[in-house]
């Protein structure tokens, strides 16, 4: 067998990649018995940079109109519950600039998952880009871990009848943050790629792989584990515990706060209008919650296949590169939701298009009567 390149028609991924053939161009060969796929085009980074200004620039005029409305428009019985909704504002901004500083890019490849920052942070040399992503993961995971504090102050205040102060309010966060610290820590234990683990890939077929140009792409891997790798089980395992406590205490509070709000003592103390708000939160707070397990359990199957498989093939490990795109749009679903959902903020865009509505009758209306 030759030691040069063979090329043979690339009939499979000529389709799946036809409707884009300026962006990837793909071209199949078989190199001394291995089937491999090249691409001369910049899909991956341009699909993630594209993606991630998009969701900075809506992300941020979502977030600073909801954070209007919850100042200028909350009823009095939202009000008690502003900080709430002023949390959830506060983590989208910051996972908002952490996005769009690193911009992560998940690959499964040669056995490995391998993180790969696409934003400014990637071009920092080693051990900085890999902090930085090590940052997007911590701002990822207590978004959902930090659902839970919500759900406790609302039982604490609705069920309990106590008030919980600011600094109490903070120290509950503070709690989330240091158990995901441990994560934080673990993750850099596993992952970090040193001499000895990147020894074992070859990192610059993997960027040739990805198209990630030297001038154009930062060509560094920030995180990098092997799947099989028993540091790694212990930091997925890990995490897996803590989101499994967060939505334990989340369960339990959303039970007993809507057997609360179900019962008539609700009536005595808040009446329909303090019942139809904390339905309109514990919609909100339980949306917040799944969304990014939705996303995340796509990766979790990806990760699983990428190790029950012996060789993954080139389709998988493509298509892992475009799984962390969907999950960079949470901080601009989570306040669109929020300002559909609350009916004081959907009410201010309705009374608005109703003005407008009105002036336009209007007008046409003083125009019919100067022509008769």
């Amino acid at each position: 067998m030759g030691k040069g390149p063979v090329q043979t028609p690339a009939i499979g991924f000529g389709i799946a990649f036809q409707l884009a053939p300026t962006a990837v161009q793909p071209i199949y060969v078989i190199y001394d018995g291995y089937n491999i796929m090249l691409s001369n085009g910049f899909l991956v980074a341009a699909v993630h940079k594209i993606n991630c200004w998009i969701v900075v620039v809506l992300g941020i005029f979502l977030n600073s109109l909801l954070l209007w409305l919850i100042k200028k428009r909350s009823s009095k019985e939202l009000e008690l519950y502003s900080k709430i909704l002023r949390q959830a504002c506060l983590i989208d901004f910051l996972s908002l600039f952490v996005i769009a500083a690193v911009q992560p890019i998940y690959v499964i490849y040669d056995g490995y998952n391998i993180m790969l920052s696409n934003g400014f942070l990637g071009w920092l040399a080693f051990p900085y880009s890999s902090n930085g992503m090590a940052l997007w993961f911590f701002c990822f995971y207590f978004a959902i871990i930090s659902n839970c504090v919500p759900f406790v102050y609302r039982y604490m205040v609705l069920c309990r009848r106590q008030m919980i102060s600011a600094l109490m309010y903070l120290s509950m966060l503070l709690v989330c943050a240091t158990l995901l610290s441990v994560y934080i820590a673990c993750l850099i234990w596993s992952t970090y790629p040193d001499e000895k683990k990147m020894h074992q890939i070859n990192a610059s077929a993997l960027f040739d792989y990805l198209n990630f140009e030297e001038d154009s792409s930062p060509r560094s891997i920030s995180l990098l584990a092997k799947a099989d790798s028993f540091k790694w089980a212990i930091t997925c395992g890990y995490i897996v515990m803590l989101e499994m406590l967060s939505y334990s205490i989340i369960i339990t509070c959303a039970i007993k706060i809507k057997r609360f709000v179900s019962n008539a003592s609700i009536h005595e103390t808040g009446s329909k209008k303090m019942a139809e708000v904390n339905k309109q939160l514990t919609f909100i707070l339980l949306f917040q919650t799944v969304l990014p397990i939705a996303e995340l359990s796509l990766s979790l199957i990806c990760i699983f296949t990428s190790t029950m498989l012996a060789d993954s093939s080139y389709s998988l490990s493509y298509f892992s590169a475009f799984l962390t795109a969907p999950m960079h749009w949470i901080p601009v679903i989570n306040p669109l939701i929020t300002i559909s959902v609350v009916k004081s903020y959907r009410n201010f865009f309705r009374s608005k298009k109703q003005v407008v509505s009105m002036t336009h009758n209007t007008g046409r209306q003083s125009g019919l009567t100067k022509n008769s």
